[in-house]
Parts: C-alpha cells; structure tokens; sequence
C-alpha cells in the first residue's frame, strides 16, 4: 500500500462518513419536521421541505401559514428553536 493509495482511501473513507452522518442528520430534521407539521395543520398550515443541505433547511409554509405575517418568527422562533434543541444546534432555517 503506498502513500497515495493511504491517502485515497482515508479521502473515501472521511467522505463516506460525511455523507452517512449527512443522511442521517436529513433523516432525523425530515422525521421532526412531521412530528410539527400537525401543529401547523391545526391552524390551516402545512410546510413542504424544500432543501436540506447538512444542516441548512429551507421551508415553504403553505396555506394559512404562507400568507401569514407571522411565517418569520415560525419559522425561526418555532421550527427552528425545536430543531435545534433536539435534534442539532446547528441548524438554520428558512423560509423559500
């Protein structure tokens, strides 16, 4: 095994774990974002995600959510703080 080949596979490997820890992370925002989508829906809102990208998630609000002058601190306030209480500190959400 030589030197460069060493180096390859520690590359392959560093990525490999950084797109499972990714996915992961995707999985545990996509599972918490639908335990909060009821509470959404309780008031004519929904949300649909629009990307995840480590932790960087952006939203749309949709119906009486979307057009609400209150979807800022939803988002921030609410979806946000839960998310990063429970499941990374480091998200950031916004809104699409």
């Amino acid at each position: 095994l030589t030197v460069g080949r060493l180096a390859e596979c520690h590359a392959f490997l560093n990525w490999k774990t950084t797109a499972l820890a990714e996915t992961i992370m995707e999985e545990q925002i996509r599972a918490k974002l639908e335990e909060i989508r009821p509470m959404l829906q309780a008031d004519g809102g929904d949300l649909e995600v629009a990307t995840i990208e480590g932790t960087d998630v952006t939203l749309r609000l949709k119906g009486a959510c979307g057009g609400c002058p209150h979807a800022t601190m939803t988002i921030k306030q609410g979806i946000q703080r839960i998310l990063r209480e429970q499941v990374d500190e480091n998200i950031v959400v916004e809104q699409a």
